[in-house]
């Protein structure tokens, strides 16, 4: 924790957050609920593919809450059936593809993207089959609050 000595309000915390796993053949999201401004500092998940034939793709989305797209990316490399697939996103990170059960993809974030009240974030794999299974990120945020 950073504080400023003259107004003794806190700058900013950083905050690791583990969260939970959604069901087999579900995507992922969470909704900020609080009233804190947010950035994401570094972000990690992974993905199992199922057995079902069939090419699946990686998205990461960061909506407003109008449900307007504040940022989204999705890898153009196919995840195939029985991959096993980490990922993790920072900010001005390269793209690097993931090389499934042996590395780990890369996704960008905007350095300037924060994540304000109402805002949410998705891990969403398009073509997900009902026995692929999506693990919840553990995601480090710096978090903007100020003391009463």
């Amino acid at each position: 924790m950073i504080q400023s000595p003259i107004f003794n309000q806190i700058i900013y915390q950083l905050e690791t957050t583990d969260f939970p796993n959604p069901a087999a053949g579900a995507n992922w999201v969470e909704t900020i609920v609080d009233t804190n401004l947010r950035h994401i500092c570094t972000m990690n998940w992974a993905f199992i593919a199922g057995v079902g034939v069939a090419n699946r793709f990686m998205q990461l989305l960061i909506q407003n809450g109008a449900g307007g797209f504040k940022y989204l990316f999705q890898s153009p490399t196919p995840i195939v059936a029985a991959d096993i697939c980490q990922f993790s996103a920072f900010p001005a990170a390269p793209y690097v593809t993931h090389i499934p059960g042996s590395g780990v993809g890369l996704f960008p974030l905007p350095v300037n993207l924060f994540i304000e009240p109402t805002d949410s974030i998705h891990i969403i794999v398009m073509g997900i089959l009902a026995a692929d299974q999506l693990f919840g990120p553990t995601i480090q945020f710096k978090i903007w609050r100020t003391e009463p």
